[in-house]
């Protein structure tokens, strides 16, 4: 199962890509209890390993675990990926894309 929430420079532009409404309901619900971590937490801590800006952001189940894919342009040109745990933030991998 797949989510994906695509942002641009930094800011989420809303656009959302095979995400139907219950996926969002259970997204947001998750989100709620504390079983998921919100984006611009998980955005900011992705951030804080590899600076620049965001250029698109993946919800995955990988596993039954879920991870966040976060793609970077850092300011050397350069794309990142930066994968992080959904529920604890821990960053399970930085690598070129």
């Amino acid at each position: 199962m797949l989510f994906a929430v695509l942002a641009n420079v930094g800011l989420i532009t809303g656009a959302l890509a095979g995400v139907g409404r219950n996926d969002l309901v259970a997204i947001r619900d998750a989100v709620q209890k504390g079983e998921l971590l919100p984006l611009p937490r998980i955005m900011e801590l992705a951030l804080a390993r590899v600076p620049g800006d965001v250029v698109k952001t993946e919800l995955e189940s990988e596993r039954g675990r879920l991870i966040y894919e976060i793609k970077i342009l850092t300011p050397q040109g350069s794309v990142r990926e930066v994968k992080l745990d959904a529920r604890t933030g821990s960053i399970l991998l930085v690598e070129d894309d």
